[in-house]
């Protein structure tokens, strides 16, 4: 058995000299998109459908897919289109020279959540206080003197509003995509509550006479405490991977560069990248 490199992404494999097309080649994938164990697993049934294919193993930490295929029956194009096939975005893994991997800087993963959770808040806060503080005793009597009960549905409508469609819109977007290749995740379990609790809520606000009497109770708050609770804990999650990531990237820049060889009687230091078994 041999190594062999693919000229085109500098990934190794190995390689039998007697039979060349039962060549092994292995290649990294960054893939966008997972947030969960069940993300691993359908990105990694994916590409081990695919003719060829002899092992993936998908980390969800550093958000790369590592693949053993044979080049006579897939192409780094094919493992990519399988992966969006699933719904992920991916790419062939570049590698920095001397660093081993890009790590993610410690603040960058949770940046994307901060926005969302800010407004999420900024709406959900007095949503929960207008909607449950309604019930606290002798506040009835007086939220009905200053606005009648459909009025307060109304603004608790426009406060939901925001939340469930902009800070949301995410979970939406990825949830429409794990449903339309007929694999539901955690994203189209959220789009589908908080959906479910928003149009209820909606349509008794708009056509409270469809109910039985006394049964048109809008939902509002619900939906949107939904999507701010998960945005929260995806913000908290994020913040926790980068930093994994930052301690793997130090560790990584802690393994030797070079190294010593024998070489016409006499030992030579040499980079690493310049050792080859044999």
């Amino acid at each position: 058995m041999g190594r062999s490199t693919d000229p085109r992404s500098g990934i190794a494999g190995f390689a039998s000299s007697a039979s060349p097309p039962h060549m092994v080649i292995t290649t990294r994938f960054e893939v966008g998109g997972m947030t969960c164990a069940a993300c691993v697993r359908r990105v990694e049934k994916a590409l081990e459908r695919l003719e060829g294919v002899e092992s993936a193993r998908v980390n969800l930490a550093t958000h790369q897919a590592t693949v053993d295929y044979q080049p006579a029956g897939q192409t780094p194009e094919d493992l990519v289109e399988a992966i969006a096939r699933a719904g992920y975005e991916a790419h062939v893994f570049e590698p920095r020279t001397g660093s081993g991997s890009r790590p993610v800087p410690a603040g960058a993963p949770q940046e994307q959540w901060r926005q969302p959770l800010i407004l999420a808040l900024a709406f959900t806060v007095p949503l929960v206080l207008l909607s449950m503080g309604r019930m606290l005793p002798g506040m009835h009597t007086w939220t009905a003197a200053r606005l009648d009960e459909q009025g307060w549905q109304l603004l608790e409508w426009v406060l939901a509003t925001p939340v469930v469609f902009w800070a949301g819109r995410r979970f939406h977007r990825s949830g429409l995509r794990e449903l339309r290749h007929g694999s539901p995740g955690m994203h189209s379990l959220v789009m589908i509550g908080a959906l479910a609790a928003y149009g209820y809520s909606l349509v008794a606000l708009i056509a409270p006479g469809v109910f039985p009497p006394g049964s048109a109770t809008t939902y509002f708050e619900a939906a949107a405490v939904i999507i701010t609770l998960v945005i929260l804990g995806r913000g908290m999650e994020a913040r926790a991977r980068g930093r994994a990531s930052m301690a793997i990237a130090k560790l990584l820049r802690l393994q030797a560069t070079t190294t010593r060889r024998w070489t016409s009687g006499d030992w030579q230091e040499v980079g690493i990248d310049a050792v080859r078994p044999g």
